[in-house]
């Protein structure tokens, strides 16, 4: 036990606990330099239905033997009409503090309805009225139960809007409070630490305050308290077991601030919020440090440049890029040096999200009266509820109007709330599914973060109350992004790119997006209402990048994840060419290719040549002309396989005669045979010629050639 208080004690070897204030009580009254005291009953039994009243008469409250005792007596007769007296002091208005380390040691009454209180309470209450200004119960304890004691928060709203946290404490082997025990809280800007004897049993890091910014309203002085009430809410009222006088006695009150010695710890628990364009940085107090470098850069790992120096424990990184990763440390500073950097977070900045429930058309299991109707818990009024029947179970849920990827539920109850309860969500209000459940709920406001579900309709359904009475809320809040496609993908083919998604329930339209550059920015081509798209008329060979966005009657979501498609041709069969060979020189040789609407084509062959007409010629051939000629068409962007032809040119054609007996026979090897009387025509064909010829010439003059073509 000895180490465990040890442990408890020591922070860093950086710095040290340096008593600022205390009480030992050796003397022989209350110092009323150090202590004042509350009188009288408050208002309400101080608003919890206590039944004492509070003196500084020494019957109730003296000092003696090195210990403060508080006494509470049953009086007979009553004293001011109250049944009860006891005391209740107080260093309001002569001593408070803000952070540090405050140590009672003290032992307890036993007996039913004695409530003892080691507590703290703010010097001004500058966020309002209890409990938005908070609260700090050191240590309280329930008479009836001697073996636990606890310690507490409260925050939040002014009453009724006020939450509390905390946690038990159960002595071990048999302990007791009525023993005397070691009670201390340590106390900075961001967290609150509880120990018994030295043993640290609950850690808090999580408030809030309607009335400031966290760390509200933790970030303010706070005075002493030390009361023994007797009866009221928390514990009960006295029964006939109850042995009066009970006391609280109380050896000393101490209070301690942490002195830097050397250069400051290295900050740790550093944490990032981002919203919008800015990020929410804290981190835990640093043993000895009087301030804070915030250090950050868009690069993993740095450099680091440092923005700003604080002496608070959080700071708020504003006027950032939206949807960039940013990379802090902080480091901690005071007279001696500058610690190292802390371990490197990141944040990327995101628009916030809207509460999605806001006014939404809402349908729950019942009410408790019709002023309690559904409707005000989607109102975004803190002042006004729904409350159910009183029984189990029951459920509300909002139609959102449009499908949400659901990321975080809050729910603002009221004093009675759900103990056991799921959020589910579903597409169509029949088939739900659960994502999240607790069996331990403390209600009061509940930030559900970190939720992943998708759905149109959101679910508050409650299986165990916390009492009595039905489930209450203030207000039910959703937070999440409009559904984003998914399933995108991208099939290509020539000169185009088949998109295809899955359905978003709720979505009244698509928007198809498109960029030549990989990550954008994209334009948008199309917005069709079905779930695929067909993009037409692109280039074969070129990538293209989609992304695509569902539009619903609420908004329109982000894009999907990207994907990409290069269109191809599928290249057309081979061309079948012709040539109207075989040829003799000096003919003229046609080349033909079958008619592609709307494709371009390109011949070549031999002796260099080429062409891009259909149907190319050439003129007085030569021999050179003859060999494979070759042929292609190109479609959209697609070239076929060549097609060829063969063409062969002859040499010159040569006619030969023999005259016998006034016969004259002529012999050629083809074409078609002519005859004129004179070398200038007219030439006439003599189309029933076959060589070879024989003729017997009809005039003085007979002129014979061969036309080849």
């Amino acid at each position: 036990m000895v180490l465990m208080a040890l442990a408890g004690g020591i922070r860093s070897a950086s710095a040290d606990w340096q008593l600022v204030w205390s009480d030992e009580f050796d003397g022989t009254s209350v110092d009323a330099t150090k202590w004042t005291f509350d009188i009288g009953n408050g208002s309400g039994g101080w608003g919890n239905n206590e039944l004492q009243y509070y003196t500084s008469r020494a019957t109730n409250v003296y000092v003696a033997s090195g210990l403060l005792h508080i006494v509470a007596r049953k009086e007979v007769p009553k004293y001011n009409g109250f049944e009860y007296t006891s005391a209740k002091l107080k260093t309001q208005g002569l001593f408070s503090k803000k952070y540090g380390r405050f140590e009672f040691r003290a032992r307890l009454p036993q007996g039913q309805g004695y409530w003892p209180a080691l507590w703290m309470m703010p010097r001004d209450s500058v966020y309002g009225g209890w409990a938005a200004s908070g609260e700090i119960d050191v240590m309280e304890n329930r008479g009836s139960t001697p073996t636990v004691t606890g310690g507490t928060i409260h925050y939040g709203g002014s009453w009724p809007n006020n939450v509390y946290t905390g946690d038990s404490y159960v002595f071990p082997g048999g302990g007791v409070a009525t023993d005397f025990h070691t009670y201390m809280l340590d106390w900075d800007a961001r967290s609150m630490r509880w120990y018994v004897d030295g043993v640290l049993y609950q850690t808090q890091i999580s408030w809030w305050s309607a009335g400031g910014p966290y760390p509200a309203p933790f970030d303010q002085p706070f005075y002493l308290i030390m009361n023994l009430a007797v009866g009221g809410n928390y514990g009960g009222n006295p029964d006939a077991t109850t042995v009066f006088p009970g006391e609280v006695q109380v050896d000393y009150v101490r209070v301690y601030d942490y002195v830097a010695s050397g250069v400051p710890d290295v900050p740790s628990d550093l944490s990032a919020m981002a919203g919008g364009t800015q990020a929410a940085l804290s981190w835990a107090a640093s043993a000895g440090a009087t301030n804070y470098n915030v250090k950050f850069s868009t690069t993993n790992g740095g450099p680091y440049t440092t923005i700003a120096s604080t002496a608070a424990t959080s700071y708020t990184n504003t006027g950032l890029a939206n949807g960039t990763t940013y990379y802090y440390v902080v480091s901690a500073a005071n007279s001696f040096g500058e610690s190292s950097n802390s371990v490197q977070i990141s944040v990327t900045t995101t628009v916030p999200s809207a509460n999605r429930a806001l006014n939404k058309p809402v349908t729950v299991s019942s009410v408790e009266n019709a002023g309690l109707s559904g409707a005000n818990a989607v109102d975004g009024n803190t002042t006004t509820r729904w409350s159910s029947a009183f029984s189990d179970p029951q459920w509300i849920y909002v139609d959102l109007q449009a499908t949400f990827s659901i990321n975080r539920v809050k729910l603002n109850w009221e004093a009675a709330y759900g103990r056991s309860y799921q959020i589910q969500v579903s597409s169509n209000a029949v088939d739900w599914t659960t994502i999240y459940s607790t069996t331990t709920s403390t209600g009061g406001i509940q930030d559900l973060t970190g939720l992943t579900g998708t759905g149109r309709y959101v679910r508050m359904y409650g299986t165990v109350r916390s009492g009595i009475y039905g489930y209450s809320l203030y207000e039910l809040e959703v937070y999440g992004n409009v559904a984003v496609p998914t399933g995108l993908t991208a099939a290509a083919g020539d000169q185009q790119v088949v998109l295809s998604w899955n359905t978003v329930p709720a979505a009244t339209s698509y928007k198809v997006k498109s960029s030549t550059t990989n990550g954008g920015p994209y334009l948008t081509i199309a917005s069709p209402t079905a779930a695929g798209y067909t993009n037409t008329g692109l280039a074969n060979g070129i990538t293209y990048y989609y992304v695509v966005s569902q539009v619903n009657p609420v908004a329109e979501s982000t894009n999907s994840v990207q994907v990409s498609a290069t269109p191809v041709c599928t290249p057309p069969a081979a061309p079948t060419p012709g040539n109207n060979g075989p040829i003799w020189a000096g003919m003229t040789l046609n080349l033909t290719a079958p008619t592609v609407p709307g494709a371009s084509y390109s011949w070549t062959g031999p002796s260099g040549f080429s062409s891009t007409d259909q149907n190319p010629s050439i003129a007085q051939t030569t021999t050179n002309n003859t060999g494979v000629y070759s042929v292609t068409f190109t479609l959209g962007g697609c070239t076929s396989s060549p097609g060829t032809t063969i063409v062969t040119v002859n040499s010159p054609v040569g006619m030969s005669y023999q005259f016998s007996d006034n016969t004259l026979t002529l012999t050629w090897p083809d074409g078609v045979l002519q005859a004129a009387t004179n070398i200038t025509g007219p030439w006439s064909d003599i189309p029933e010629a076959t060589s070879p010829w024989p003729i017997t010439p009809a005039a003085p003059q007979q002129l014979f050639r061969v036309k080849l073509q």
